[in-house]
């Protein structure tokens, strides 16, 4: 009996479930059934396959005078006290 080695972008024993890309970079989580996956990124990673960094100009908490708001997953920015 043989084993298959699959094309990128897809997995399973017979390659017919497609898989994530770059296996989500060892940054998220790839989630998906029989016709569709796709990367559910960890905090401060983004992009399809979470590859990219995330802007995060206030991970240092905005020098404690301010709020970090995050505009999405990967966007975050410091919004200073008054």
């Amino acid at each position: 009996i043989g084993v298959c080695l699959c094309d990128p972008g897809w997995v399973g024993a017979d390659c017919l479930v497609p898989g994530c890309l770059a296996n989500c970079s060892g940054h998220g989580t790839c989630e998906g059934n029989l016709t569709l996956a796709r990367c559910t990124c960890d905090v401060n990673w983004g992009g399809a396959d979470c590859a990219s960094a995330a802007n995060t100009t206030c991970s240092n908490g905005c020098n404690g005078h301010g709020t970090c708001l995050w505009s999405d997953l990967a966007n975050a920015t410091c919004v200073c006290d008054a």
